[in-house]
C-alpha cells in the first residue's frame, strides 16, 4: 500500500462527507500537479487501510478532461475509461453488469452521463446483497472539469444530470477539480453565472503546495535520512511544495552537484529532464503561444506593470500570429478603416486575457499600486527552469547560483506573503514586488524595495488612523545576517523616499520595515529608530 504524507485535515473533511447518508459534492482547486488527484486516492487508501474503523466500501469512477482533445474525443476517452471501471467493479464483486451492452457508444455528453446514472442505479440494486455490514459509497470524480469541453453544452448537460438524478442518490460523492480557479468559482459556484450548479457544490477545498515543514517531514520519513531545514531550503526555493520535483535530488550529495545533474541530466531518449518536467507542467495549460512568451518576460523581469507589458516588444512571431488572426477577423467583417489601431487594441486585449489566464493557473500573481496593476512571476519551478535553461550559460556556478537564489527567495516570499503577513499581524490588501523608486526629475531608478504591502484602509487616512505600508527587505545570506548602521540608514532612506512618492495622495502614512532572512538577523545601533524594523527568520518563524 502506498504511503502518503500530509493533507490530514482535507482527508478527514472528505471522509466526513462520505460518512453522511446523503448526496454530497466537492470542488478541489489548486495549482497544477499540487496533488488534487492524489488527495482523492489518499482518501480511498485511508479507508482501505482502516476498513473496520470507517465501515465504508468505496467504488471509484474517475474521468479526466484533456484540453488538447475535442469534446468528441474526450467523450470517447471517458467512455473507454468507464468500460475499464465496470470491468474492475465486476471483478471486485464477482458479478456481471449489463449497463454497457444495451447502450450505443455515446456521441453526446448527456448520453455518456446517462450511462453513469444507469450504472449507479444498477449497483444500488446489488449493494444490499453484498457486504451488508458495509456502507457502500460511490466517488464520481471529474478531474480537470474545465477541459472536458469548450462548449457550454457540457456544463448544461451535466447540470441537468446533477439536478435530475445525482442529487437524489444518497450514496454518491461528486468531486470536480480544476487548475483554473476562476472557472470553478464563476461557472460552478457563482449564483449569477451558474444557475444549474449554484448551491449544488457543497464544499470547496483549495490545495496549497506543501510547506517547508511538510516537505521536510515527507523526506525524513520516506528516505529515513537526517536532513534539516537548512539542508532543504535551497531546494525548496527551486521546487516549492511540489514533491515530485525532489525525486532527482540526492540529499547525501552537495547542492552544486545536484543542480548540475538536474540541469544537464537526460533521460533514455536523450531529452533534458528539466525541460521535460517543464513541458509536463505546461501541457494542457499553456495552449496559446502568448502564454509562454509572457512567462518568459515575467521570469526575466520578475515584475512588470500592465502598461510595461503592452509597451515591450513581444517576439515577432507572436505579433505576426496575433496580427494575422486579428486582420482576418476584421477583414471578414469588411472593416479595413483604422485597422492598425484596432489591431493594437485587440492585441492588448489578447495580452490582458492571457495574463488573467496565467493568474488563474497560479503561474503569476497580481499586485497593485493605486490603479496600476503589476504582474509578478509566482511559481518557483517555472522561474527555476527559466533561469537555468534560458539564462545560465555554464558561467561561474557559484555566482550564477547566488543570483538565482536571491531572486528565488523574493519569489518564494511573495508566494507565502499571506502566511508572512498573518504572522506579522499585517492585513494584506495588496502588494507590490520590486517597487521601483524613481527620481522625479529624470525618471531614473533611485532605489528598489523588494516587496511593499499596503494594508486595507476603508476610510480616509488620518493621523490617528493612517494608511499603513510595510516594506520587506529580503536578504540572501546562508548564515545569520548582522545589520550595520549603513544598512539601517539605507532602509530609513527607502522609507523616506516612499513617503515622498505619495503613491496614495495622502500625507497620513505609517511605514515600517520587515527584514526577512533564512537564518535570522539582528542589529545593534545607537541610531535613532525613525521607523520600526522587525526581523523575521524563514527557519525560526516558519514563514514558508
Amino acid at each position: 500500500m502506498k504511503k502518503y504524507y500530509g493533507r490530514k485535515q482535507e482527508i478527514n473533511q472528505i471522509i466526513n462527507m462520505l460518512s453522511e447518508n446523503k448526496f454530497n459534492s466537492l470542488a478541489i482547486t489548486g495549482p497544477r500537479q499540487v496533488g488534487k488527484t492524489t488527495l482523492v486516492k489518499q482518501v480511498i487508501d485511508e479507508i482501505k487501510q482502516n476498513n473496520d474503523y470507517y465501515n465504508l466500501e468505496i467504488d471509484y469512477m474517475y474521468f479526466f478532461g484533456n484540453c488538447e482533445m475535442s469534446s468528441k474525443d474526450n467523450i470517447s476517452t471517458s467512455y473507454y475509461k468507464l468500460n475499464q471501471t465496470i470491468s474492475q467493479i465486476e471483478e471486485k464483486y464477482n458479478f456481471k453488469l449489463d449497463v454497457i451492452k444495451k447502450q450505443k457508444k455515446p456521441t453526446k455528453w448527456i448520453d455518456f452521463f446517462m450511462i453513469i446514472i444507469k450504472l449507479i442505479t444498477q449497483l444500488n440494486k446489488y449493494y444490499p446483497t453484498i457486504n451488508k455490514n458495509k456502507q457502500h459509497k460511490i466517488i464520481l470524480f471529474l478531474d480537470e472539469i474545465a477541459w472536458f469541453s469548450k462548449h457550454k453544452n457540457f456544463i448544461i448537460e451535466f447540470g441537468q444530470i446533477l439536478n435530475e438524478y445525482l442529487v437524489d442518490m444518497d450514496n454518491v460523492l461528486l468531486v470536480v477539480s480544476s487548475s483554473y480557479s476562476s472557472w470553478v468559482k464563476e461557472l460552478v459556484m457563482s449564483e449569477k453565472k451558474s444557475k444549474l450548479f449554484y448551491g449544488r457544490i457543497k464544499k470547496e477545498i483549495f490545495l496549497k503546495p506543501f510547506s517547508l515543514d511538510e516537505v521536510l517531514e515527507y523526506y525524513q520519513n520516506k528516505h529515513n535520512i537526517n536532513i534539516t531545514k537548512e539542508m532543504l531550503i535551497n531546494y525548496y526555493l527551486a521546487f516549492g511544495g511540489w514533491l515530485k520535483y525532489y525525486e532527482n535530488i540526492d540529499f547525501s550529495d552537495n547542492e552544486e552537484n545536484n543542480f548540475n545533474r538536474l540541469i544537464h541530466k537526460e533521460d533514455q531518449k536523450r531529452n533534458n529532464i528539466l525541460e521535460n518536467e517543464r513541458e509536463i507542467l505546461y501541457r494542457n495549460m499553456l495552449n496559446k503561444p502568448i502564454h509562454k512568451d509572457l512567462l518568459f518576460l515575467l521570469c526575466k523581469h520578475k515584475t512588470l506593470s500592465r502598461n510595461d507589458i503592452f509597451e515591450l516588444n513581444l517576439p515577432e512571431y507572436i505579433k505576426k500570429y496575433e496580427h494575422e488572426k486579428i486582420e482576418k477577423k476584421y477583414k471578414h467583417k469588411g472593416e479595413e478603416i483604422e485597422l492598425d489601431e484596432k489591431r493594437a487594441n485587440a492585441l492588448q486585449m489578447e495580452i490582458y486575457n492571457a495574463l488573467v489566464e496565467l493568474k488563474d493557473m497560479y503561474f503569476i500573481t497580481e499586485g497593485r499600486i493605486r490603479t496600476e496593476y503589476e504582474y509578478s512571476i509566482y511559481h518557483p519551478f517555472v522561474y527555476f527552469c527559466h533561469y537555468w535553461l534560458e539564462t545560465y550559460k555554464k558561467k561561474n556556478f557559484s555566482q550564477s547560483f547566488n543570483t538565482w537564489k536571491g531572486n528565488a527567495l523574493e519569489i518564494a516570499t511573495l508566494m507565502h506573503i499571506d502566511t508572512i503577513c498573518k504572522k506579522a499581524n499585517i492585513e494584506n490588501n495588496h502588494f507590490i514586488l520590486n517597487l521601483l523608486i524613481k527620481e522625479r526629475s529624470n525618471g531614473k531608478i533611485d532605489s528598489q524595495i523588494d516587496i511593499a504591502v499596503v494594508e486595507n484602509n476603508t476610510i480616509r487616512p488620518t493621523k490617528q488612523n493612517p494608511l499603513r505600508i510595510t516594506i520587506f527587505e529580503i536578504k540572501n545570506y546562508s548564515s545569520k545576517y548582522f545589520m550595520s548602521d549603513d544598512d539601517v540608514i539605507d532602509i530609513f532612506d527607502k522609507c523616506d523616499k516612499l513617503k515622498k512618492m505619495k503613491l496614495y495622495k495622502t500625507d497620513n502614512i505609517y511605514i515600517n520595515a520587515k527584514i526577512i532572512t533564512i537564518n535570522g538577523s539582528k542589529h545593534k545601533s545607537d541610531i535613532e529608530m525613525r521607523y520600526d524594523i522587525q526581523h523575521l527568520s524563514i527557519i525560526d518563524n516558519n514563514l514558508f
